[in-house]
């Protein structure tokens, strides 16, 4: 760890983003998960960056943070992928669109399509300026 690291330290935490997951939320996953690692601790230690340090334990809840340094919602995203490749349980906590919690809430079934090259009826190509994720609603027996 170098350096002093200033963000998510007491009193900045309007300033850099973080807000911290109520009590009960975190009651009732460790009642479903059991004890878990907290990559993203409140207060954060000097140096301290859970991107770059490495996750203890079988289960991991990630609150990260969402303005300030050491943040990036992909970068934190591919952390917890490489972590559960590791054998190890995530729960990430991310905002979403109400659209897609609509569907997630729904059942949609969720799948990624990444970068999608769109076709116009001239034949013409365009590639997808972001990843694009098929949401299947199925009707309810």
């Amino acid at each position: 760890m170098s350096g002093k690291q200033t963000a998510l330290l007491p009193g900045t935490e309007d300033r850099v983003g973080y807000w911290l997951t109520p009590k009960d939320r975190l009651d009732a996953l460790r009642v479903e998960f059991g004890d878990f690692f907290d990559p993203c601790p409140y207060p954060r230690p000097a140096g301290w960056n859970g991107l770059t340090e490495d996750w203890p334990g079988k289960v991991c809840y990630v609150n990260p943070p969402f303005q300030g340094p050491g943040t990036g919602f992909s970068k934190w995203a591919r952390k917890c992928v490489e972590q559960a490749q590791a054998g190890r349980t995530v729960i990430l906590a991310y905002p979403v669109f109400s659209w897609i919690s609509i569907l997630v809430q729904a059942g949609a079934d969720i799948r990624s399509l990444g970068s999608v090259d769109w076709e116009r009826p001239d034949g013409k190509k365009r590639k997808s300026p972001s990843p694009v994720c098929h949401f299947i609603l199925r009707p309810k027996p």
